[in-house]
């Protein structure tokens, strides 16, 4: 299984074959030789999309999951399906899209909380279901207030501005990748194997597993709804909303 969501997230259609078939509490799940569906994970929500069968019909996929070191997608209504079928794989590349933005957009958030937290330790993010908000959640010492917050948003903000690239590098070792970033890394202290680390050129280094845009350009405006003392929740403004 080759999974492009990997190495290409901006892939909306993919034509490939059926590698297996499987039922997952009573529906038909099939996994792709070459899949551009993300099972989730990370803090971001599974793909959606639709499968095009060698009979013409279009079936819905109603849930993204991994299996055995395999991602299926499970099909919504009854179909049938064999291995080495042909078939065409679609995204929904608006939920898809607004995944990007926001996974995006909370590496530069959580950025922004480092250079303002004292003791900054990232416990993670929580893209919603809906795709209308992000959580972010850390442990440190600060003092949540509207001033603080929007320091925050502020800051996170112009590094939106900047047009910063975001690159998708793969390292041997995640102590190699904290030698090559030290200045911006945050994460694990800790890790076996080979490493995919997520670089927002000059501000912030971190593994992870999602996906992402190119540009923080492409992230826009972002404004801070909520927060407490480990967490700040962000939203698209109100004009950039996806």
């Amino acid at each position: 299984m080759n999974n492009l969501y990997l190495t290409d997230a901006y892939r909306r259609e993919m034509d490939t074959l059926v590698e297996e078939v499987r039922t997952v509490k009573k529906k038909t799940a099939v996994s792709l030789v070459d899949n551009i569906f993300y099972p989730g994970g990370g803090g971001q929500p599974p793909d959606s999309g639709s499968i095009l069968l060698p009979s013409g019909e279009t079936v819905p996929v109603c849930r993204v999951l991994k299996l055995d070191g395999k991602v299926f997608a499970c099909l919504a209504s009854a179909a049938e399906v064999c291995v080495n079928d042909n078939v065409r794989t679609i995204l929904d590349w608006e939920k898809r899209y607004a995944t990007m933005r926001y996974h995006t957009g909370a590496h530069v958030l959580m950025g922004a909380i480092r250079r303002s937290v004292d003791g900054y330790v990232p416990e993670g993010i929580a893209i919603a279901d809906d795709v209308l908000s992000c959580t972010v959640r850390f442990s440190g010492q600060w003092q949540p207030s509207d001033t603080a917050i929007r320091e925050i948003e502020e800051r996170a903000n112009q590094q939106i501005q900047r047009c910063l690239k975001v690159e998708v590098l793969t390292y041997e070792s995640l102590s190699q990748a904290i030698d090559q970033h030290e200045s911006i890394y945050r994460g694990p202290s800790s890790f076996s194997g080979p490493v995919r680390v997520i670089v927002i050129n000059e501000w912030d280094a971190n593994p992870c597993g999602g996906t992402h845009v190119r540009s923080t350009e492409e992230v826009g405006q972002i404004r801070l709804t909520d927060f407490g003392e480990d967490h700040i929740v962000m939203q698209f403004a109100p004009s950039n909303s996806p």
